[in-house]
């Protein structure tokens, strides 16, 4: 049995580090688009593919801590 752990950290000036749920990055895509603008473009496009083959739409994904 095989097991990967993975853990996101969000780092931003005004809030800090904070570790993010994939659900919660995957979730980034969705909303306003200024949020692009506060990621470097191969960050972003991280984001992205996370979000295009890790989507989660009935909500089965675990919270990685």
């Amino acid at each position: 049995m095989h097991n990967l752990a993975l853990q996101f950290h969000l780092f931003r000036p005004r809030t800090g580090d904070k570790t993010k749920t994939l659900g919660e990055i995957v979730e980034l895509t969705t909303r306003a688009a200024h949020e692009q603008e506060l990621f470097s473009s191969s960050d972003w496009e991280f984001i992205q593919w996370l979000s295009e083959s890790h989507s989660d739409p009935e909500g089965l994904w675990i919270r990685l801590f």
